[in-house]
């Protein structure tokens, strides 16, 4: 009546007694009690793409890895579906709290290996402090559950605490940023960034990718990407915005290729995008309407979508490729994709995911990035690393043989104007 069958912890029903009888205690003896929210990312996926059984697999090591930790032992209970709970009683000081959660992301962020094959699982986490957060088990548990909320909304595979939510001005901005997106988009005001991509051998600028900005936001401060592209997506607004990038990207391309530069423009496609069934003819359009040709362009999709739904997007991306574009996979890593699966796709090149490429320092990371340059060559993948920032990791890819480097290390993505004068003198290191 108390323990989960297939993860062996304790369930919903013991952690609401435990949690009441921890506030009780806690208000007679006067210290904190801290309980964490933990939800899976993306488990959905997982379940679509591996199967509901090795779904359950994964639960179950990821119970074993949440009792690895040692503080979390004797309060650790799963709420239900791919959720879990902790409990932290006798809590002195709340930066206790918060090391715990940094050790948890540092262990979710290791591989589990399940029948032979590693599968990569982040997790995010909301925690509420009790008295600060609630005074009750509703109060502490609603908090914490507001709080895992925010933390996904901020990108997953992260925590949050309660206190840590935003207040009812930054509610306010967020709704005016809402209004004046609408605006931005309808008036063309999105612009294209572009961030160089250098030949890992020469450091000669061979490419650029092209990123979303929003220069002016009439007073609404710096609203980045990670804020208003997802903003799009919800609002239904990510197809004209695409649309402004590319038709923008394809014409400043067009005006590098008369000035004598040959370099390759990569787009991001958006899922939206890549399921329009007429997305073929309209990209063919818009790319010979600005004068170049398909093949001058890299589609860009990620991991993710490619894989959520392999059969359709295999079609489309085949029909892509016959089209004449070339395609990568972005983020490359954080999916999950099968050698199989790789290879049946039209895909010419891969993106690493800079999550890897920012751990080739560590002992595990280095060997993931060996795998992944391993497979990439043995199916003639070109490979290219992103999110470089340090020369010590620029040598590493290019000793594991990774063909192109993008990176702070060389340049953040810039205007159009900067990025010309980039092409003049060539990309600085730090």
């Amino acid at each position: 009546a108390y323990h989960d069958n297939l993860t062996g912890l304790a369930n919903r029903t013991r952690m609401e007694e435990d949690v009441q009888k921890a506030i009780l205690q806690a208000e007679a003896e006067g210290h904190k009690v801290a309980v964490g929210l933990i939800d899976l990312d993306h488990f959905f996926n997982i379940n679509e793409i591996l199967g509901h059984k090795m779904g359950d697999r994964v639960l179950a090591l990821f119970a074993e890895k949440l009792r690895a930790i040692p503080e979390l032992q004797k309060g650790l209970y799963r709420w239900g579906g791919d959720q879990f709970v902790f409990l932290v009683d006798r809590v002195t000081d709340v930066e206790q709290i918060r090391g715990l959660a940094t050790m948890l992301m540092e262990l979710i962020r290791l591989p589990m290996e399940i029948e032979g094959e590693k599968v990569h699982v982040t997790c995010s986490a909301g925690i509420a402090v009790y008295p600060e957060d609630g005074s009750n088990l509703d109060e502490i548990v609603g908090q914490a559950d507001r709080a895992l909320n925010y933390a996904k909304k901020q990108g997953r595979f992260n925590y949050k605490f309660a206190a840590d939510l935003p207040k009812k001005a930054f509610y306010q901005h967020q709704l005016s940023i809402r209004n004046h997106l609408v605006e931005a988009i309808e008036r063309r005001l999105i612009e294209p960034y572009f961030q160089p991509i250098v030949e890992a051998s020469t450091h000669r600028i061979i490419g650029m990718e092209a990123l979303a900005r929003w220069p002016e936001t009439n007073g609404l401060g710096k609203v980045g990407p990670d804020s208003f592209i997802p903003l799009a997506e919800s609002m239904g607004l990510i197809s004209d915005l695409g649309r402004t990038v590319l038709e923008k990207s394809l014409a400043y391309h067009a005006l590098l290729k008369k000035q004598g530069h040959d370099l390759e423009l990569s787009v991001n496609i958006s899922r939206r995008q890549l399921f329009s069934s007429d997305l073929p003819r309209v990209l063919s359009t818009m790319v010979a309407d600005a004068g170049l040709n398909p093949w001058d362009v890299i589609l860009e999709i990620t991991e993710s979508i490619a894989m959520l739904e392999v059969e359709n997007a295999t079609a489309r991306l085949l029909e892509l490729h016959q089209s004449g574009f070339r395609l990568a996979i972005d983020d490359f890593g954080t999916g999950y994709s099968t050698l199989a699966q790789l290879h049946e796709m039209p895909v010419d090149e891969i993106k690493i995911d800079r999550a890897f490429v920012q751990r080739i320092n560590t002992g595990e990371g280095y060997r993931i990035l060996q795998a992944i340059t391993g497979m990439a060559s043995a199916l003639g993948l070109t490979m290219v690393a992103e999110g470089v920032e340090d020369e010590t990791s620029l040598g590493k890819l290019e000793d594991l043989g990774v063909h192109s480097i993008q990176g702070f290390y060389f340049s953040p993505p810039v205007d159009a104007g900067q990025f010309t004068r980039l092409l003049a003198q060539g990309p600085s290191s730090k």
